[in-house]
């Protein structure tokens, strides 16, 4: 692939005149998407604590450059914006690594990746720009040796783009995740009084009040157990 070193790449693979003896089907006609699936619901976890690795891997390279290089007599630590890229960079690696632990709890919890879907779509769709937000900076802070072969930044950032695509693109769990949100959360019942609700909106032209009276509308929150109601309006 590009960016990466070697003769190596994916295999091309054609099939002429295949035929399987019905004996050997490895479960249902027409099931092998839904095997293929369970199996890629492991796999995205498995990436997902590799990319842990390599974030931190990047991380730990740009605090000791910060901290080795000297540049305008002082340290790179030293100044605002390279605090700015390490505190960014910790924040997000270890809001990743904790949601990667969460969803491999649940999967752990659950035994059923299909319970886990929304969670596995939230890991890969987040894991692309983690690894190569945290990378980026990592090259930056050190400079042309950063962009260098010497460094792994420049790797680190392609495979980014590679995480991207791999087991779904991301704007296909995007999609899956928000399916998943949207199914768990109902519509929030009809106002029998809309004026006096916080959420009407007057039409043009009309003088809106200094104040609203309270909305008597509330969504039990057993419709949702174990989630806060979003529509608690008091």
């Amino acid at each position: 692939m590009f960016g990466h070193s070697g003769e190596g790449t994916h295999a091309y693979m054609r099939y002429r005149d295949v035929r399987i003896p019905a004996d050997h089907l490895l479960g249902e006609r027409g099931g092998g998407f839904a095997v293929a699936q369970t199996r890629l619901g492991g796999g995205r976890i498995h990436h997902a604590m590799r990319t842990v690795g390599l974030v931190r891997k990047a991380f730990d390279a740009m605090c000791e450059r910060a901290l080795s290089r000297r540049t305008k007599g002082e340290v790179l630590a030293r100044k605002q914006l390279v605090q700015e890229m390490i505190a960014d960079s910790w924040l997000q690696m270890e809001q990743f690594r904790l949601l990667v632990l969460r969803t491999a709890w649940k999967i752990d919890r659950c035994n059923d990746y299909a319970r886990v879907r929304g969670d596995i779509s939230a890991v890969k769709a987040a894991m692309p720009a983690v690894l190569h937000d945290v990378a980026a900076r990592a090259l930056q802070v050190h400079g042309s040796l950063g962009a260098s072969a010497e460094m792994p930044f420049g790797a680190m950032v392609m495979e980014s783009f590679h995480m991207g695509l791999a087991d779904g693109a991301t704007e296909v769990h995007k999609t899956a995740l928000a399916r998943e949100v949207l199914a768990g959360t109902s519509q929030p019942p009809a106002c029998s009084r809309p004026r006096t609700c916080p959420g009407w909106r007057p039409r043009r032209g009309t003088v809106m009040p200094t104040s609203w009276p309270s909305c008597t509308a509330r969504r039990s929150d057993a419709d949702q157990p174990g989630r806060p109601s979003l529509w608690n309006v008091s």
